[in-house]
């Protein structure tokens, strides 16, 4: 057991050395090829090129910052504003409930509120899809836990 715990670093530095020498050959090609490429230019024109290059980058990056930050860009997702997590109380609880049939009670109340809120208040159970999407498959996932543990079937 030993021999092969003193062999795993040997191969692993073996292995480490065969990316660091691939790396050095990719890296050695590329300069090769852009020593090749920028041999005909003169100091002021690689500056010229090197600050273009920069510039070009550099104007992308800050595109991508700003549009990441813009809150009505279609790209960014809307964070949101709080999540209300349930509190459960421990002194309130009877002794007799074990953690799962109050689990199984609270997914019967959020059905029947869910139901409820579908039926009477459309508009507010669509400004919770729209708000809250992982909620609907969130629940959806908790449902299937609870009916494949045997907890409660509908």
């Amino acid at each position: 057991m030993k021999k092969r715990i003193k062999d795993m670093p040997k191969a692993s530095e073996k292995v480490a050395g065969n990316i660091a020498s691939a790396i050095r050959k990719v890296q050695g090609k590329w300069a090769g090829f852009m020593k090749r490429k920028t041999d005909h230019l003169s100091i002021a024109a690689q500056k010229r090129w090197l600050i273009f290059i920069i510039a070009l980058f550099g104007s992308f990056c800050m595109y991508l910052i700003v549009g990441g930050l813009n809150k009505k860009s279609k790209r960014t997702m809307a964070a949101p504003s709080t999540i209300m997590i349930p509190k459960l109380q421990e002194d309130s609880r009877p002794l007799g409930q074990n953690t799962d049939s109050i689990i199984v009670h609270a997914v019967k109340d959020y059905y029947h509120k869910r139901d409820s809120l579908m039926r009477f208040a459309p508009e507010q159970w669509q400004w919770l899809i729209d708000n809250r999407p992982g909620l609907i498959d969130s629940m959806e996932q908790l449902e299937l836990y609870i009916q494949s543990n045997g907890l409660y079937k509908p």
